[in-house]
């Protein structure tokens, strides 16, 4: 019987790999203190906080993307991203409804002007009701 070949080690086959640059992967559909990235990886500043409802329904009215932190933990658990159709429709129900106790919004900003509103917490908005995790 022959010798069976040798194998190699783990190390031994990561050493003959061609170097790399490391690669930093865009940050996707995300908010922290400073910054919220929207899901095409575009990233936003927060420009204005604590929206009355008549200005969200202004800034909807021209344009303005929204999002919203239900629970308000910063997006650790996750964002509801509101898309364009849906944003029209809010917007032809009027301003928001809910009590700036329960929900704020604040206004973010992309170098190319794209705009998002950001609605923390219990968002109730025409069809739209988003109710934070501990409310009944």
């Amino acid at each position: 019987m022959g010798k069976k070949p040798t194998r190699q080690t783990f190390a031994q086959m990561v050493s003959g790999l061609p170097e790399t640059e490391d690669v930093v992967p865009p940050r996707i559909a995300s908010l922290d203190d400073d910054t919220l990235v929207d899901e095409s990886g575009l990233e936003y500043t927060c420009v204005e906080e604590d929206l009355p409802n008549a200005r969200v329904w202004e800034l909807a009215r021209a344009g303005a993307r929204v999002v919203i932190d239900a629970c308000g933990c910063g997006g650790g658990c996750g964002l509801m991203w509101v898309d364009t159709e849906d944003v029209k429709a809010l917007v032809r129900e009027g301003p928001p409804r809910h009590n700036r106790k329960s929900a704020t919004f604040s206004l973010w900003q992309a170098d190319d002007g794209a705009t998002y509103l950001l609605g923390d917490g219990s968002v109730r908005w025409g069809d739209l009701d988003v109710r934070r995790f501990s409310e009944p």
